[in-house]
C-alpha cells in the first residue's frame, strides 16, 4: 500500500536532507516548494491502484548496434490491457505540447521519453500505451504523449546519427567560427568554444559539467549530449533534483 501522507513527505525531508545544496536558503526554499506540491499531489498519486504500479526508477539498459542506451525510468504503470505506461515526473510549471515537441523549448523532454518508450519495448517485449509528464506543482495539467512506432523510429534515428557525428567530430565547422560568436542584451559575449577541433561548451554538456539552455539553443547534438549525461547520471545530473539555473533565479526572485 502507499505511504501515509506525513511519512510520503518526511521522506522527500530525509532525501533533500542529505542533498549537497549550495545554501540554507535554497535547502528551505526547496523544501517549502516540495512539501506543498507533495502534499496537494498525494491524493492524485494514490488514484492510481497499488497493484498497477509496475515498477519505480526503473534502469533502462539497453546495447542498440554501437550504442548502449541507458537510463532511468521514474515509474510505470500496468494497464488492466496488460499495456504499461511510462511516466516522467519534472519540477516547476507544467509544459504543453507547444513546448514539449521537436524544436520546441523543451525538445529534449519529448526526445528523452520517447527513447524511454522505444528501448522499453525493445528489452522487454512490452507494449507502451502512452508516456506521461507529471508535474506535481502542477499535477491538474500533466502532459501525456502518445507516440506513434514513426515518432520513435524518428527520435531513435536522430539520436543515433547525433551519437555517431559526436563521436567522429562530424559538427559545427571549425571554418568561420565567427559566426559562433555573439552579444547578449547585457552586453556579454556568447560563443562555442573551441581547443584545437573539440567543441568545449559541447564537451561539457556531454560530462555534466553544463546545462544546455533549450530556448536558445536547440542544436540536436548539444540535445542528445545532455539526454545521454543525464541518463548516465554524469556531472551535475548526479543530483537527484538537479534544478536549471534560470528557473533558480526565478524561484529566488519569487
Amino acid at each position: 500500500k502507499y505511504p501515509q501522507k506525513d511519512d510520503f513527505i518526511n521522506a522527500f525531508i530525509t532525501k533533500l536532507n542529505n542533498l549537497p545544496l549550495s545554501s540554507i536558503e535554497q535547502r528551505n526554499i526547496l523544501q517549502t516548494r516540495g512539501e506543498k506540491a507533495l502534499s496537494e499531489y498525494y491524493s492524485q498519486l494514490c488514484n492510481t491502484p497499488i497493484s498497477n504500479l509496475h515498477q519505480t526508477e526503473m534502469e533502462l539498459l539497453f546495447a542498440d548496434e554501437d550504442i548502449t542506451f541507458k537510463g532511468f525510468i521514474d515509474r510505470i504503470d500496468k494497464n488492466d490491457d496488460g499495456t504499461y505506461t511510462i511516466c516522467d515526473y519534472k519540477t516547476g510549471k507544467s509544459k504543453n505540447e507547444k513546448k514539449i515537441c521537436p524544436g520546441g523549448e523543451y525538445e529534449d523532454y519529448y526526445n528523452q521519453i520517447g527513447l524511454y518508450k522505444y528501448y522499453f519495448e525493445k528489452s522487454t517485449g512490452k507494449q507502451v500505451r502512452e508516456t506521461i509528464f507529471v508535474f506535481p506543482e502542477d499535477y491538474t495539467n500533466n502532459f501525456t504523449i502518445n507516440f506513434t512506432a514513426e515518432e520513435c523510429s524518428d527520435i531513435v534515428e536522430n539520436f543515433k546519427k547525433s551519437i555517431s557525428d559526436i563521436k567522429s567530430y562530424k559538427f559545427d565547422p571549425i571554418n568561420n567560427r565567427d559566426k559562433n560568436k555573439s552579444t547578449d542584451k547585457y552586453g556579454r559575449t556568447v560563443a562555442v568554444i573551441f581547443k584545437g577541433n573539440t567543441n568545449i561548451n559541447l564537451e561539457m554538456v556531454k560530462k555534466g559539467c553544463a546545462w544546455n539552455y533549450m530556448y536558445y539553443n536547440k542544436s540536436l547534438y548539444t540535445i542528445f549530449a545532455q539526454i545521454t549525461a543525464k541518463n548516465k547520471k554524469a556531472g551535475l545530473w548526479a543530483d537527484n533534483n538537479p534544478q536549471a539555473p534560470w528557473d533558480y533565479r526565478k524561484q529566488i526572485k519569487q
